[in-house]
């Protein structure tokens, strides 16, 4: 059996923080051409989108993982499927916050033209949302825990056994 170690916040901060600087090195590569960076409304919206859908997707496995007497459990497969999605989810949303905090860090100094308050707006709202993403699929990824195997059987006993083995 494989045991999975839940995710670190401090590589997820390590992870946010790298991309950050990323974020603000590339606002800055593309403001020295004298343009400023593109921030289409639609990735706004997909990020926001996709952090729906994991909440969605969370509020359900949170339902079907411990679910009421004579209602159907999630499948083994399908849990631990679950999990490996809130794993991407939380690394995913930890670089979209970064890159695009970065960017509007960067667009701040420029908030003189409209067009680069309208940039900004767009950056810190798709940061925001995958800051959102990042904490849901953190949060998923705790509902997906099973609790400890009293006789030590799962991973040592630490709680953090592939989602939906059984002992």
């Amino acid at each position: 059996m494989v045991a999975v170690r839940p995710t670190s916040v401090r590589m997820l901060l390590v992870l946010g923080a790298c991309c950050v600087l990323l974020g603000w090195m590339v606002g800055s590569w593309i403001d020295g051409m004298g343009r400023l960076p593109v921030i289409p409304w639609l990735a706004v919206l997909v990020i926001w989108v996709v952090a729906g859908f994991m909440l969605a997707w969370a509020l359900v496995a949170r339902r079907r993982l411990r679910p009421d007497p004579g209602r159907p459990r999630m499948a083994p497969l399908v849990a631990a499927r679950t999990a490996a999605l809130a794993l991407a989810g939380s690394r995913t949303g930890s670089v979209v916050f970064g890159l695009y905090a970065g960017i509007a860090l960067r667009l701040i100094q420029e908030t003189s033209a409209s067009a680069a308050r309208e940039r900004m707006l767009a950056a810190a709202l798709a940061a925001l949302g995958g800051l959102v993403l990042a904490g849901l699929s953190l949060w998923l990824e705790h509902i997906c825990r099973l609790p400890d195997d009293p006789d030590g059987a799962g991973a040592a006993g630490s709680g953090t056994r592939a989602p939906g083995a059984h002992a």
